[in-house]
């Protein structure tokens, strides 16, 4: 059996997959956790990648190709995370409303949070940027991962990656001037 045959025959075996996400798990975490709103919805999302992988017909068979393909699975999965979820908002909104149709919702807990404590700065300005952004500075400089591992993990070439980083960190800059003018104001 040649290796090319043997390594799309170990793509197709459910146990290569089961292994290939656990040693993902950390860093899919993190995309998820930078999407969605708590650690909760994070375990709930990553339940549902591994169903979506478990169940996938089409998986890549060239395993370079397995880690671009678990990040494409993920982003599906917040994506439908987020839809349901909006759709439930939806709901119980139109529920709030028919019974109590006077009562305005309450403030949003995070955006106290956000003015009040300084310490949330970074937080703050990092949510200004696109998801993307955020995503590879943390698998940069929260991971240390080198312009290789991302390229290799994104389905991208390193000099798009290159291209990412330094756009990305240069709109973290100015955000971050922008916060602190506001700050001495």
């Amino acid at each position: 059996m040649t290796s090319t045959s043997k390594n799309q025959l170990e793509l197709t075996d459910d146990s290569f997959w089961v292994q290939t996400l656990s040693e993902n798990e950390s860093w899919l975490r993190k995309i998820l956790r930078n999407r969605l709103e708590n650690a909760d919805e994070v375990d709930d999302v990553f339940q549902e990648v591994g169903l979506a992988v478990a169940k996938a017909d089409l998986r890549p068979t060239d395993p370079a190709k397995a880690e671009a393909w678990l990040y494409q699975v993920a982003i599906r999965q917040v994506l439908q995370f987020r839809r349901k979820a909006g759709r439930y908002r939806k709901l119980i909104r139109g529920q709030q409303e028919r019974v109590l149709p006077n009562e305005q919702s309450g403030t949003d807990p995070m955006a106290l949070i956000l003015r009040t404590e300084r310490s949330e700065s970074i937080r703050k300005v990092m949510e200004q940027l696109s998801e993307s952004d955020r995503e590879i500075l943390i698998l940069k400089h929260a991971e240390k991962w080198t312009y290789k591992q991302l390229a290799d993990r994104l389905g991208v070439s390193t000099n798009t990656i290159e291209h990412r980083l330094l756009k990305a960190k240069r709109q973290l800059q100015r955000l971050l001037k922008q916060l602190d003018s506001e700050d001495e104001r």
